[in-house]
């Protein structure tokens, strides 16, 4: 993967710089006994000078999620090569556990189930500089990959690589390492902190780490969003098959500004989105909740429409959309994650710019369609030949969705 990035910056460098970050903690034994090297590729047409639109692309924060660090990465490989060669990028058709994805009138393209334009591929590079990101966990990432299948604990590996403290467990949740509401005990009441999807023990998966941006691979992310002034941002996960938007720590809500993550006089008493609760929403501006929704549904339908004609491929590829908070249905709340870090800095004393921020959960595990099993696509290592190339496309177009979307034009209007 690094080999890849290096290549994108060596053979475009009119449209590729490489961004090398702290390199991971760990490591592997005569692998890289100093860490891995972390890089991100900067995607960019520099022969346009006006001012454009800072995004944030990442992946690979949970180790045992193997798509969204090589969907990221073909994502950067195939809008820099289509544009070099100003020619459209074609998804050729192919099937999926039974399933013909393709598009019957699309002969121009063998039946292509999706096509990006080449006129698409340039007005993206000429609006945004983009920031792709795609292995944030390098060290939780070996020990999955080269974990035999018997393997389990070391094969489904979630967290970083961290030391674990005399008596205790190895790793940190990055995902649950923002700082943002990440002291959730003080930040909640005793019954919404209960139902918070994180975790103050070494031993749990979702453990949120000694301290906000203690992890090396946190603080990569938060530097980039600030360093870059990211003002788009995306992390791709599995599985769920879902697009969801902030915030995750508690119920959106536009006419209490006072409300807010930074006001201390609230900690303690915030509730969550329980059934029950009533007390407290986190305030967002109701025309930046409305634009999350709709770009959210625009990734959405990006993505179904990618699937072809099939109406089976089309419902295997819809995806839900939703604000994060609540959204598995079980009144739960999600603290130091890095979508609503990236989106509450734009909050941030001094801060001046607009921040749209998303979560893809790609893919489908058998757990969460118990009802159709036709619905497995193999959880968070799918099958190479015919499942992966499916989720990598959702990918690829909830991402081309997102940025190809009308609004763009405004963006940087008074």
């Amino acid at each position: 993967m690094v080999d890849r990035l290096a290549d994108l910056a060596l053979y475009y460098r009119e449209l590729c710089r490489p961004v090398h970050l702290t390199a991971s903690p760990v490591g592997a034994p005569g692998v890289a006994p100093n860490g891995f090297p972390i890089t991100a590729v900067a995607l960019t047409d520099r022969t346009v000078t006006s001012r454009k639109i800072p995004a944030l692309f990442i992946g690979g924060v949970h180790a045992r999620e193997w798509v969204p660090p090589d969907a990221l990465l073909s994502f950067a490989e195939k809008l820099v090569e289509a544009k070099t060669l100003a020619r459209d990028i074609v998804y050729p058709r192919f099937e999926s556990g039974g399933v013909p994805y393709e598009n019957p009138s699309n002969a121009a393209h063998d039946k292509a189930p999706y096509v990006v334009a080449a006129a698409d591929v340039a007005a993206i590079l000429r609006r945004f500089d983009i920031i792709v990101l795609p292995l944030v966990n390098p060290d939780g990432r070996w020990v999955s990959v080269t974990a035999p299948k018997e393997n389990a604990e070391n094969r489904l590996w979630r967290k970083n690589r961290r030391s674990a403290v005399a008596g205790s467990c190895l790793g940190v949740d990055i995902n649950r390492n923002y700082d943002i509401a990440w002291d959730f005990q003080r930040y909640y009441d005793t019954a919404a902190a209960s139902r918070v999807k994180a975790s103050t023990k070494p031993c749990a998966g979702t453990f949120h780490g000694p301290s906000p941006l203690s992890e090396p691979e946190t603080r990569n992310v938060a530097n980039l969003i600030d360093a870059e002034k990211v003002e788009v941002f995306v992390d791709v996960h599995m599985t769920g098959r879902s697009v969801s938007f902030p915030w995750g720590m508690e119920t959106n809500q536009s006419t209490e500004r006072a409300m807010s993550f930074g006001n201390t006089a609230f900690d303690g008493k915030r509730d969550g989105v329980a059934a029950t609760a009533t007390r407290y929403g986190e305030f967002v501006d109701n025309d930046l909740n409305n634009l999350l929704a709709d770009l959210g549904l625009a990734m959405a339908k990006e993505i179904v429409d990618s699937a072809g004609a099939s109406p089976v491929a089309r419902r295997r590829s819809t995806y839900a959309v939703s604000q994060s908070a609540g959204m598995e249905g079980d009144g739960e709340t999600y603290t130091g994650v890095a979508d609503d870090y990236a989106f509450s800095r734009q909050f941030a004393a001094g801060v001046d710019r607009r921040c749209v921020a998303f979560t893809i959960e790609c893919g489908l595990t058998k757990s969460q369609n118990p009802d159709n099993p036709d619905e497995d696509e193999g959880g968070f290592q799918p099958n190479y030949t015919d499942v992966y190339p499916k989720i990598e496309r959702e990918v690829h177009a909830g991402l081309f969705g997102l940025l190809k979307h009308g609004s763009w034009s405004a963006w940087h209007q008074p």
